[in-house]
Formats: C-alpha cells, structure tokens, sequence
C-alpha cells in the first residue's frame, strides 16, 4: 500500500489545473501510479525487524522527508513503512494486517511541538485498503513541520502503537517509539 499527499502549484495551463484539482488530497493505492508532486530533498531512513514467527519477519521503517517548497522554504513529515519478509527467502510476504501512529516532531526551547497522526493500517481482509503483495506499505504522515530557511532539530518518530500480523496471524508490536536521527532542515 502506498500512501502519498498531492502539492498545489499555482499557475497556468494542463500542469496547474491537475495539480490544483488534486490539492490537499492523501492518494492511497496498491500500485505506485504517479510520482509525488514535489520532489524530496533530503532526510533520515531508519529501519529496524519488530519481530518474527520463525517463518517471516515483520519489519518497519521510520523516515523523515523533507520536500523543498521553493523560495527557502521546505516541509518536513513523517513516513512509516511496514512489511513482511520470508526468511528464507528474504523476499516479502503479504502482511495480514498493519496498523501505525506516526508523528513529526519539532525541538524548542518550549518544549517539542510534535504532529501526531493515525492510526493508518491496511488488512487482507478489507480488500480497499489490502496490505502489498509485493512489497512494502507506506504510510505518511497528514500533518508536518513546515519552515523556511533553517529549520532546526526535526525528526520523526513511529509510535510504539505499531503492530504488523504477520500472515500466519501471529501479531508482533514495536515495544517502543522509532525514531530517525534529529536533522537540520534547509538553509542552515
């Protein structure tokens, strides 16, 4: 399953209209159809295996993506991946279901400003919103720290809230908050 928000770009023409008709939207699909419509900068890939029943893995990864906006100014946001792998094999299995929280968070002096979002989750069950046969779930985060210039000490956290059920229905569940590295976003 993926999971990916559409930018708004303002202008003229085909490109403007499309765009701004689709703005604001959260795209969810089994199949990666078309790309994001802004472009990734930079940021943080942290992943981690959550647990196993001896016949697969259940494995999750915590990203920050930082988007540069144009005009020095960039959007930060959180994105949990989930999936399956056959031991094996190593290659991925479908995961029977996945449910995830996710958040952004922000460093200050006054205390961390922190986004939190879900729950996301996709099962074999609800045939809508099934989990990838073929490889790993994205679920990104609807909320963001958004800045222009430098932005300081940001990173991105998947809650221990996350479970995956591997296909044999064993659940395995993070046992503690996941999180990338703290990065600087920008022109620092």
């Amino acid at each position: 399953m993926l999971c990916w928000r559409v930018g708004f770009t303002r202008g003229r023409g085909r490109v403007a209209f499309l765009t701004a008709l689709l703005s604001g939207l959260v795209l969810c699909s089994s199949v990666l159809a078309v790309a994001p419509a802004r472009a990734d900068t930079s940021g943080e890939h942290v992943c981690e295996s959550i647990g196993n029943d001896g016949t697969t893995n259940a494995d999750i990864c915590t990203d920050l993506i930082v988007v540069s906006l144009g005009d020095n100014s960039y959007d930060a946001y959180a994105q949990t991946e989930a999936y399956c792998v056959t031991r094996s094999t190593g290659g991925y299995a479908e995961c029977d279901d996945v449910t995830t929280f996710n958040e952004t968070v922000k460093a200050s002096s006054q205390g961390d400003d922190i986004q939190s979002d879900g729950p996301f989750g996709c099962a074999v069950s609800d045939g809508a919103s099934a989990c990838s046969k073929t490889g790993r779930n994205y679920f990104f985060g609807e909320t963001d720290i958004f800045g222009t210039g430098c932005i300081t000490n940001v990173w991105a956290v998947t809650e221990e809230a996350t479970g995956i059920q591997l296909p044999s229905g064993q659940w395995e569940w993070l046992d503690s908050n996941f999180a990338t590295p703290h990065e600087n976003v920008g022109d620092c």
